[in-house]
């Protein structure tokens, strides 16, 4: 009829209807610090080229390059896809500094520019989780205390802790353990496909047809199937699904990601944090072992490695039937004086139209799912040991054997060492956290 807005790709045809955004609707909604993408924590936008170009009638301004200045990420926790203002090699960028601002009768101090993705998830992903342990918990029935099932109730000595302290902002964590943690620096391809199979997510996570389902909205009702591309309505209201094909293309991307990651800088490393794993990897130029315009670099630059995965793996092809490319639109200059091909950040503009719909796996689709049992060390190491028994006369002549499993496991517990040396880390407060034997079993040889 004329007046409704067409959503997606085209602004003339297509899908009439899109769900972008959901507010949680009841307690134990969050599981995960990726569930927060939703969240409108960029800076709101401004009107900073509209004061400037006001009353200019002609179109071929160079101060056009400020359009869209004040747009911000719309999913910026759990996704870090690089900004278009901001060189690849940095997480801030000093628009002021640029010449075509700072000089003429038209001057204006355009501000710092942030990636708001890069540093909300650094903030985040270390310091907080969700507990779900409920609100009204009473004493009696912490066995079943959380809403996540993965995360269990921690037993000090045989003792369980008081409810109080399960509720407690600083002391939640020392009373919890989780069931299955996963180690994000696992270069198992096996490891990962098991992993993104069995995720923690809402209730009907599987299907009955064996795919994985990563829905971005709790209310989604039916999956953009195969086929759906960027004039599909399912796109804009439905929700994605792997297959075990899908899974296991995934697994093996993310794997060649951490050992792309390994060598990001100039001192190769695993992740040592999660919000390392989760961000893009900030590596200026002249300190990556790749150069500026290498494949390796942008990969690392523009995306997290997650998203980089999904999208080596092919799992968003089915969007490319319309594109965006870098040197389309004049706004997509992060140096904001024209010029072709557009340098530095404008490459993350590129890519299908409908980027980041709901039916368009994301980084952060992943992490709402994954997010509860990512860690970046191991806490639970399998020992097993052999001796042997020697004949005292003739070394050669073996009386006896012996084989041996032992479990240690890392432990909430934790103590304080008085007068502990924080060495380089000027922050570290002494505090550490004891392993203890678990289990302890004999074995055959067999079992070794």
């Amino acid at each position: 009829s004329g007046d409704q807005p067409f959503v997606g790709y085209s602004h003339d045809a297509g899908p009439v209807q899109g769900v972008l955004y959901e507010i949680p609707k009841e307690d134990g909604h969050f599981h995960s610090i990726g569930q927060l993408m939703h969240a409108n924590l960029s800076a709101p936008g401004h009107n900073l080229y509209k004061e400037s170009l006001a009353f200019e009638s002609a179109l071929t301004s160079s101060r056009y390059g400020l359009r869209g200045l004040g747009f911000q990420p719309s999913y910026a926790i759990g996704n870090s896809l690089a900004d278009p203002r901001i060189p690849l090699g940095q997480y801030y960028q000093n628009l002021s500094l640029n010449d075509m601002l700072a000089n003429g009768d038209n001057a204006f101090d355009a501000g710092m520019h942030y990636d708001y993705s890069y540093l909300l998830n650094d903030a985040l992903w270390d310091a907080y989780f969700f507990s779900t342990v409920p609100r009204d918990l009473q004493e009696g029935n912490l066995d079943d205390a959380t809403a996540n099932k993965r995360i269990k109730v921690y037993y000090n000595q045989g003792l369980p802790p008081m409810p109080e302290d399960l509720l407690d902002y600083g002391a939640a964590a020392a009373n919890l353990m989780v069931d299955g943690a996963f180690n994000v620096n696992s270069t198992s391809v096996e490891a990962w496909a098991s992993f993104l199979a069995n995720v923690y997510g809402a209730e009907g996570s599987s299907s009955s047809s064996g795919k994985v389902s990563f829905p971005r909205l709790s209310s989604s009702t039916f999956p953009a199937e195969e086929g759906a591309d960027s004039a599909a309505a399912e796109t804009y209201v439905g929700y994605r699904q792997l297959d075990s094909e899908e899974i296991n293309a995934l697994a093996k991307e993310i794997v060649d990601q951490i050992r792309l990651r390994a060598q990001r800088g100039s001192d190769p490393r695993p992740f040592v944090s999660l919000s390392e794993f989760v961000n893009r990897s900030v590596v200026p130029e002249d300190e990556s072992p790749y150069s500026a315009d290498s494949e390796e670099y942008l990969q690392l630059a523009l995306k997290g490695p997650l998203q980089a995965a999904i999208d080596e793996a092919g799992l968003n092809d089915r969007y490319l039937d319309e594109v965006v490319v870098p040197i389309a639109h004049q706004n997509f200059d992060q140096a904001l004086q024209g010029g072709n091909p557009k340098p530095g950040g404008a490459r993350s503009a590129a890519g299908p139209a409908a980027s980041n719909a709901p039916g368009f796996l994301t980084q952060a689709d992943l992490l709402a799912r994954l997010g509860p049992s990512l860690a970046v060390r191991s806490d639970t190491f399998r020992v097993r040991a052999f001796g042997e028994v020697l004949n005292p006369n003739d070394s050669s002549i073996v009386e006896a054997k012996a084989f041996c499993e032992a479990i240690f496991q890392r432990v909430p517990e934790a103590d304080v060492e008085e007068g502990s040396e924080a060495g380089d880390n000027t922050e570290w407060n002494g505090l550490h956290r004891e392993f203890k034997l678990v289990e302890f079993r004999w074995i055959s040889p067999q079992e070794m």
